[in-house]
C-alpha cells in the first residue's frame, strides 16, 4: 500500500460505506485502542493479529468467501 495507511483505507471504506468484508492484519491486540478504531467503524471487519495460524486464517476465510463454484 505504498501512500497509505491502514487506517487511511478503513477511513475510504466507510466513506464508500462499501459492504464487502474487510480483513485487517496488525500487529496491534483486538483490544488495543487502535484496532478498536477499525472494528467500530461500522463495517464487516475481521480483525487477524499477526503472527497468525494458517490453518485458522484459513477457516475465517471460508467464512466469509461464498462457495467456489466451478
Amino acid at each position: 500500500m505504498p501512500g497509505l495507511r491502514g487506517k487511511e483505507i478503513v477511513r475510504r471504506l466507510v466513506h464508500k460505506k462499501t459492504t464487502y468484508p474487510i480483513i485487517v492484519h496488525s500487529a496491534y491486540h483486538s483490544t488495543d485502542e487502535g484496532a478498536k478504531e477499525f472494528v467500530s467503524q461500522g463495517l464487516n471487519i475481521q480483525f487477524v493479529q499477526m503472527p497468525f495460524d494458517i490453518k485458522d486464517y484459513q477457516k475465517l476465510l471460508q467464512s466469509i468467501l461464498p462457495p467456489a463454484t466451478h
